[in-house]
């Protein structure tokens, strides 16, 4: 009965793991963690613990989440690395790059021209926001 337990509860933490895995992933770069709701403005903290973060998202109609940071292009070639993430697209406008892109560890996606799309990652001089699946505020 025990091992089962323990097997139950580190199936449950796996979940728990792959649903929050962006919350989990950004609290490297501190920042401004905050999601998107439907019918609702952007709602963004600073500092939260994995619990707040994953509280908020509890809350139910969570259509994406986003991180801002001060970083670099190291920073995003290191995300690109550790997310597995296929670059779909990359431009640069009015000095800020954007880069589209998907990874088989995160959530849903969208479909960008035709490719499926669950991050972006946007650098405006030091300062970056990563979105998933996209950026649904300024950048």
């Amino acid at each position: 009965m025990r091992k089962l337990l323990i097997f139950v509860l580190l199936i449950l933490l796996l979940a728990a793991y792959r649903h929050n895995g962006f919350i989990i992933f950004t609290a490297k770069y501190g920042g401004a963690y905050g999601v998107y709701r439907e019918n609702e403005d952007f709602e963004a903290s600073c500092d939260l613990s994995f619990f707040e973060a994953v509280l908020k998202k509890t809350k139910g109609g969570v259509k994406g989440e986003s991180v801002r940071f001060m970083g670099s292009d190291q920073d995003i070639e290191d995300i690109i690395r550790q997310l597995n993430i296929k670059v779909v697209d990359k431009q640069t406008l009015a000095g800020v790059v954007t880069i589209y892109g998907y990874s088989p560890r995160l959530g849903d996606y969208v479909s960008v021209s035709g490719e499926k799309v669950n991050i972006q990652i946007a650098r405006r001089g030091a300062a970056v926001t990563v979105g998933v699946p996209l950026i649904m505020g300024s950048y």
